[in-house]
């Protein structure tokens, strides 16, 4: 439709209710159809009314200047027991003579209108900055006041117009579909497809989800708080879309199961989440390490939490890539052994800082289990102490076992932690503190090997083009001195310069080459 302002596309009438946008009936338009005979517009309003079943029920319908007509109205009125009200073009069949008119009489100032009535129509002609024609089985001649912007001695300022009653009802029951489609358009599911009938899948599940939120005002267990609703259409889809998560989601049988519900993992820690300042994306870091992406992009939505495993992902990732029990032939086959080898201490570092964290954990966990039972054993004892008998001897001797076994645990901690974490930190440190200076000295060699082998290249290409110019002289001169090819002498004379030339040139070129190679 030319006038919209999404002028191509899958047109679907629809049937709302004003006040809250409640979409009762829809149908799609399939173009030309073998349809009763009248306008187009006749017949969509007709089967909309139909189709939401309020025939004979009283309602009043408003309809825009494309569907309403006298013809239609009177129709409604007395077939379906419904009064309409709506704007009208001129053009349409019915009206009086004095609505086709371009400049009506008796209406040159704002606020000037004037009715006119056939049975149970009611017509107007109202000027606000336009003309504006309405008919309506709804409303009588009555009027009303509206506020306009009106420039008084160079100033704007509110003034009261006079408005017919017809207008004033349109403009404010007329409305609904667009409301609709306002809190539809907000956050709506646009995934670009070719396939007509996906469009109107999700036009349609947007259209049940916009709906369920209307009702869910409407539920008297869910009121509105003053003057805010209890839910905004936000938080009302990410709590669907959430549920429909949690109900349906598949569940991978590889791997670790994770303990934490799926709610809290796909919101609570995986959500992106804005942070202060913008860092390397994670995504784009990894795979610039795995030679797939030549840039890394920066971003600030990070996730709330990262989720741990026993190891790291590299580790992981080290260990399935292996084709060798120590991944060896992947360093000594490649091309660039060096970040091979790199990226294998890196991951082994990784490795241990890993493990050392893990044991650090169990430390902390073998601690606080002596000390629960440690304090056990001492209200053990002292229960054990006030009473007289052999049992109490008993008790107090598990109160002892229970101190040695909390000691026992004590001193494994201090373990974990003396012997194994620390050492490998202290180790994963040492060995960076040692790797860097090496690692400077080879992208350093890198770098200058980088550059001498383009040096290199760029000689032998200009001694290579050198060479066939000199070849090509060669052969003209050989050619003009056995009579092949007539020359003149200014011409020999050229061509005995031109090879001199290219002989010097190439004498100089040689040495360049030659140091290039073997220096």
């Amino acid at each position: 439709m030319p006038a919209k302002p999404t002028k191509w596309g899958i047109k679907i009438w629809a049937l709302a209710d004003s006040n809250t946008g409640y979409i009762c009936y829809t149908d799609v338009y399939t173009g030309k159809t073998d349809r009763p005979q009248g306008q187009l517009g006749e017949h969509v309003v007709k089967k909309c009314i139909e189709g939401a079943d309020i025939v004979g029920q009283g309602y009043h319908v408003y309809v825009d200047n494309f569907f309403s007509s006298p013809k239609l109205f009177q129709d409604l009125f007395d077939n379906y027991q419904i009064a309409a009200c709506g704007t009208v073009r001129k053009n349409r069949s019915g009206l009086p003579a004095d609505f086709m008119l371009k400049h009506p009489v008796g209406i040159d100032n704002r606020g000037d209108m004037k009715f006119f009535q056939r049975k149970l129509i009611s017509g107007v002609l109202w000027k606000d900055k336009k003309i504006v024609t309405a008919i309506s089985t709804i409303h009588d001649h009555s009027r009303f006041e509206v506020q306009r912007l009106v420039q008084i001695d160079g100033q704007f300022d509110k003034a009261d117009i006079p408005c017919p009653k017809i207008i004033v009802d349109y403009t404010k029951y007329m409305g609904g579909v667009d409301k609709a489609d306002q809190y539809i358009q907000y956050y709506c599911f646009n995934q670009k497809t070719q396939k007509w009938y996906k469009r109107v899948f999700f036009k349609f599940l947007e259209i049940l989800k916009y709906n369920a939120y209307r009702l869910f005002l409407l539920s008297p267990n869910h009121q509105t708080v003053g003057n805010s609703p209890a839910m905004t259409y936000l938080q009302f889809s990410r709590q669907i879309a959430s549920s429909l998560i949690d109900e349906y989601c598949g569940i991978g049988t590889r791997g670790r199961q994770s303990a934490a519900p799926v709610p809290s993992r796909l919101i609570e820690r995986h959500m992106p989440n804005i942070v202060g300042k913008k860092s390397w994306c994670h995504v784009c870091w990894m795979k610039v390490s795995a030679g797939k992406q030549d840039k890394r992009k920066q971003t600030m939505n990070r996730p709330l939490q990262r989720q741990r495993s026993f190891f790291p992902e590299s580790v992981q990732n080290w260990i399935r890539g292996m084709k060798s029990p120590y991944g060896l032939n992947d360093i000594t086959q490649s091309l660039n052994g060096f970040e091979e080898l790199r990226k294998y201490i890196k991951h082994g570092s990784e490795f241990c800082k890993e493990v050392a964290n893990i044991l650090q954990e169990r430390s902390d966990l073998e601690s606080n289990y002596a000390k629960n039972l440690q304090r056990l054993s001492g209200k053990l004892l002292k229960v054990s102490s006030n009473n007289i008998g052999t049992l109490a001897e008993g008790w107090k001797a598990v109160a002892t076992m229970m101190e040695q076994e909390a000691d026992l645990h004590k001193n494994l901690a201090v373990a974990f932690v003396e012997e194994i974490s620390k050492p490998l930190k202290l180790l994963v440190e040492a060995q960076i503190k040692a790797r860097k200076p090496i690692e400077v000295v080879v992208d350093k060699s890198l770098k200058n090997l980088t550059d001498r082998r383009t040096e290199e290249y760029r000689a032998k290409k200009s001694a290579y083009a050198c060479a066939k110019d000199y070849e090509k002289g060669e052969e003209s001169k050989n050619e003009s001195k056995a009579g092949n090819k007539k020359h003149s002498d200014k011409d020999k004379i050229k061509l005995e310069k031109k090879c001199d030339q290219f002989s010097k040139s190439l004498k100089m070129k040689n040495p360049a080459l030659q140091r290039l190679l073997y220096n």
